[in-house]
């Protein structure tokens, strides 16, 4: 077997050095893990010591998928990816708080002060790319020379000179060489951590002998081993590991060498064997050691993915990706978040997600990828309702270069117009009123409630997003009738009141979070006689806002995502627009459409004040040229008035309408409102979209400079129709396909926001993307904007009245009180 694995080494050697490449090797499979092995120089640059390191790789049944060689312009390149998080903190230096705080107390000492003549502080720090900068004499090699001084002891006479006799009796203890490297004193060469090396020193030839902490010198000798002089590059080499062979810790240790120390590897491993000077390597002044260890290998499963891929390239393949996918993960995930290495935090210290994973088996690898990257934006979530992994880190990229400016990122370039016209409800017939009736009859009409919130304003932000506090929407704060309802109770009482005048079938979806799910599900449990189907959100990531700190540091250096208390991410549903796209990723908008569904209503689930109007209905059914019908209300506001010595709370708006909490008509006094704050929501407004006039809603984050201009409040209630959102969303062939409805989304603003998450009984601050379900009005013809009310009408009992925070109740009751004494269209 020996034999024969030296001899098939040795064949796919000489392939590579004709340059014909190799495909395979023995018996390599598809669906085998993927390990990249890179050789590195002086000393395993032959093609006699590839043959060997590759005789004992088959040997042990590892497959040999492709050779390549490196041409010497490449070296820094490979470096960068194989050593991604020493390099970062190369050109950079240290790049989170957790290294800095672990810089500190390293040297953050009395002794520092003793031996350098100056407390510390963060400003010695620099990375070595930066010293090379700001130095004008200085060359790369010098450096590197330096750098490798600090590994050798330093005698104490030298010592003396650079740094002092009294600093030089503190760490010599009277002996002629000082050992400085790893040294107890904060002073030398110091591992930080992982890939964050420290030299705090005085050299004559860096910044004058002024003391000054380099952070990872020795990087520059990195990409030396990947090129000779002479122009030779390294071999790179995809080897494939099957599921009943080798694993990757049997590689490291058995074969190649687990510690990158030579001479600590076990006899019969390469680095073990070179070491003792029992494996073929080039001949060459500079010793096996550490710094020149044969070759470098992937120390994990998700490491030898990353490496192999982004070094040698092609198509994505092998047993973790295939296995990902498996477990809900997309494409797009796979290579937009996982490719990165995204450095992620567990117990309080941020490390690589390739760290984490090194020498785990793959199970447990796909596990720490499931617990700390999620699959988001895969079939397992929805698909992310729509938005894809490459457009979440676009977005990411995007606030950091704008340090975490929500106001900024959320900014449109569009030229806005403020509707300011009179609207008013559209002359509407009994013939308007008979066709939707008919059409309700018919089973034509659908009601969508989105119920995936959850309210920090009505239950506070101190308590969990699962804490049922906080779900508005199944608040039992209401009386009707003598019954106790919620939001929701109110807005099944009123399709079930249509339901049993027409006779015909409401269908019915309720849109839930992770959060709100397991409410919902027993909501629904105790409904009677309705047509209701849940709807998963999928949750989208949130961002920790602490890390927006701007400077030259990027998303790659730091973990970018909310966590919760285990490491999971903290998300947020993909609502309100995802409500609409994952309508059409589940199939329900297309199932809606062949049951003969025309006409689909969407409200607020804890509006209290929207009623099923078939006027509406019939109005769409008259007018086949009107995509959609969008309530709204004149801007308004909220205040409070002092009243024989307390504060009343008051509500309004630009009609006129005024009233306080108590439900008395306040709009004829003359009051002096102690405190008052606009509306915020979305506003009326018109853009220019694709050289045509569209009516649209104009985000308060676009607009909040320009508040004033505009006249009328979106409500969130809508009529579609279903054959317009279907044309919307990329025709009844795309409907539903993931990749066709991220098209879609992606054309639409995305905005930011700032939000306050409970975690672990702490309050943190977050940084979230959403999108308004009025978005989709960029992409219809013809939106017809009618003036609805705040209070019932006789003539028209649907109105707005939400229920955003717990001072609202007061007012929705009174609403509720006025529509029942006037007839409403509710059956309890």
């Amino acid at each position: 077997m020996v034999t024969e694995a030296a001899e098939t080494a040795c064949a796919v050697v000489r392939a590579a050095l004709d340059g014909s490449g190799v495909a395979v090797g023995l018996g390599a499979s598809a669906s085998s893990a993927r390990l990249l092995l890179a050789t590195k120089n002086p000393h395993a640059g032959s093609g006699e010591c590839l043959a060997s390191i590759l005789a004992r790789c088959i040997a042990f049944g590892i497959e040999v998928h492709r050779i390549r060689r490196l041409s010497t312009g490449e070296a820094d390149n490979i470096a960068k990816i194989l050593y991604s998080t020493a390099w970062l903190n190369f050109e950079r230096g240290p790049v989170s708080e957790a290294s800095w705080e672990q810089i500190d107390a390293r040297f953050d000492r009395p002794e520092f002060e003793a031996i350098f003549g100056k407390s510390f502080d963060r400003g010695l720090v620099l990375s070595a790319s930066r010293v090379l900068e700001q130095s004008d004499h200085l060359t790369a090699t010098e450096l590197e020379s330096i750098w490798n001084e600090g590994r050798a002891p330093i005698s104490a006479d030298e010592f003396s000179r650079r740094y002092g006799d009294r600093a030089a009796q503190l760490v010599s203890d009277g002996r002629r060489d000082i050992d400085w490297f790893h040294s107890s004193f904060p002073l030398g060469i110091q591992q930080i951590s992982s890939g964050l090396v420290a030299f705090a020193m005085r050299h004559p030839k860096i910044f004058g002998g002024n003391p000054c902490v380099v952070i990872n010198g020795h990087c520059l000798a990195l990409a030396a081993r990947f090129h000779s002089d002479s122009g030779i590059g390294s071999y790179l080499v995809e080897l494939g590991l099957q599921a009943d062979g080798p694993t990757v810790r049997t590689v490291r240790e058995w074969i190649i060498g687990a510690d990158n120390r030579p001479e600590k590897c076990l006899p019969g491993t390469v680095r073990g064997d070179a070491a003792s000077g029992q494996f073929p390597t080039a001949a060459s002044d500079i010793p096996v050691s550490a710094w020149a260890n044969l070759v470098h290998c992937s120390d994990g499963y998700l490491a030898g993915l990353l490496e192999t891929m982004l070094v040698l390239g092609g198509t994505l393949r092998g047993r973790l990706p295939q296995e990902l996918q498996e477990f809900g993960y997309s494409r797009g995930e796979v290579t937009e978040i996982l490719f990165r290495d995204p450095v992620v935090t567990v117990r309080g210290a941020e490390r690589r997600l390739t760290e984490i994973t090194c020498g785990q088996s793959i199970d447990e690898c796909i596990e720490s990828i499931r617990r700390f990257c999620p699959p988001a934006f895969g079939p397992l979530n929805g698909f992310g309702g729509g938005l894809s992994a490459q457009k979440f880190m676009d977005c990411a990229a995007v606030l950091y270069s704008l340090h975490g400016d929500v106001s900024e990122f959320s900014r449109s370039t569009e030229k806005i117009f403020p509707v300011t016209e009179d609207l008013d409800y559209p002359e509407i017939g009994s013939e308007d009123e008979s066709l939707g009736l008919d059409a309700i009859a018919g089973g034509s009409l659908g009601v969508l409630l989105p119920a995936a919130g959850t309210g920090g304003r009505f239950g506070g932000y101190h308590l969990a997003e699962s804490d049922v506090r906080r779900h508005k929407s199944l608040a039992k704060v209401f009386e009707v009738n003598g019954r106790s309802m919620s939001g929701l109770d109110i807005r099944i009482a009123n399709s079930r009141y249509w339901i049993e005048r027409t006779g015909g079938d409401i269908p019915i979806v309720v849109a839930a979070s992770h959060n709100t799910r397991p409410g919902i599900d027993e909501w629904v449990s105790t409904v009677r006689a309705a047509e209701i189907s849940v709807l998963d959100l999928p949750a989208i990531p949130r961002f920790r806002a602490d890390i927006f700190r701007g400077g030259e540091h990027s998303i790659a250096s730091q973990d970018f995502l909310l966590r919760n208390s285990d490491g999971t991410p903290n998300g947020k549903s993909a609502g309100p627009l995802g409500l609409i796209m994952q309508f059409a990723i589940n199939g329900l908008l297309s199932e809606w459409v062949s049951r003969g569904v025309e006409f689909v209503a969407v409200c607020n689930s804890d509006d209290v004040g929207f009623r099923i109007d078939p006027a509406l209905v019939g109005l769409l059914k008259r007018n086949s040229d009107i995509d959609a019908i969008l309530s709204v209300v004149p801007v308004g506001f909220t205040g409070s008035v002092s009243r024989n010595g307390r504060e009343t709370l008051i509500r309004g708006d630009m009609s006129g309408w005024c009233v306080d909490s108590e439900g008395h008509d306040v709009s004829g006094d003359m009051l002096v409102l102690s405190e008052t704050s606009t509306e915020k929501g979305g506003y009326l407004g018109r853009v220019l979209r694709n050289c045509v006039t569209r009516t649209i809603v104009v985000e308060h984050a676009v607009v909040s400079d320009r508040i004033g201009e505009f006249r009328y409040l979106n409500t969130n209630q809508f009529y579609f129709r279903t054959r317009s959102l279907v044309q919307a969303l990329g025709g009844a062939e795309r409907v539903d396909q993931p990749e066709s409805l991220s098209t879609v989304r992606e054309s639409f603003p995305i905005y930011a926001e700032r939000k306050s998450v409970a975690i672990g009984g702490d309050s943190v601050d977050a940084v979230q993307l959403y999108q308004p379900i009025g978005e989709i009005l960029r992409a219809l013809t013809n939106v017809l904007p009618i003036v609805t009310s705040r209070a019932p009408r006789p003539s028209a009992l649907s109105g707005y009245m939400p229920l955003k925070s717990v001072n609202d109740v007061a007012f929705a009751q009174n609403y509720l009180n006025i529509a029942a004494a006037i007839g409403d269209e509710l059956i309890c």
